[in-house]
């Protein structure tokens, strides 16, 4: 397939990020009314990822835009939040250190960090680096090869310092990142 073909598609090589949404429901929504806010939803800007509705809240909506995309022409400056800030007002951060007299490999690190959100009840839902690139560098495993790993999702987060890993636990691999309730901040060394 060509660049052109794949743009078609909408697989063209643009950056993309996180949004999460709330479209509010009247109290008294109908499942007409119900049905109706996701069929909009479904045509808006970007690629959903995942709608989660519960009676008596607002429809929440994850989905992934293209940085130059302005979702707030769409749904409104004050819906729209990213990952990090979610997390930041729900999940408690603990920082993973490697202790000096340990050699271990990035491989291993991942792998530990793993390992604690297993032995706390929680799986990985996500990770969410500062810089691709350098992930890349210190995985030594080139970049467009790195969205999951351990098939878990990897996501870019420009608000995050470059060298900074943060690997999510919530009650399920495909929680949303409103289920997220443990973070463990490493680095990238």
């Amino acid at each position: 397939m060509s660049d052109q073909d794949s743009s078609e598609f909408g697989l063209g090589q643009s950056e993309k990020r996180h949004v999460t949404e709330d479209v509010p429901l009247p109290p008294t929504a109908t499942v007409e009314d119900i049905l109706s806010a996701v069929r909009e939803i479904l045509i808006a800007p970007g690629a959903t990822m995942a709608i989660h509705i519960v009676k008596g809240q607002p429809i929440r909506v994850e989905r992934m835009v293209g940085m130059e995309d302005d979702l707030a022409d769409f749904i409104g400056e004050d819906t729209i939040t990213s990952v990090l800030n979610v997390i930041r007002a729900s999940a408690e951060f603990l920082e993973y250190t490697v202790p000096e007299q340990y050699q271990l490999t990035s491989y291993q690190q991942i792998w530990e960090m793993f390992h604690y959100m297993a032995t706390q009840g929680l799986q990985v839902s996500r990770i969410l680096v500062g810089s691709m690139e350098r992930l890349s560098q210190w995985f030594d495993v080139p970049a467009e090869e790195l969205t999951f790993t351990f098939g878990t999702r990897i996501e870019e987060d420009r608000e995050i310092p470059p060298e900074a890993i943060l690997v999510c636990g919530a009650p399920s691999r495909i929680s949303s990142v409103h289920e997220i309730s443990k973070v463990l901040k490493g680095v990238m060394s």
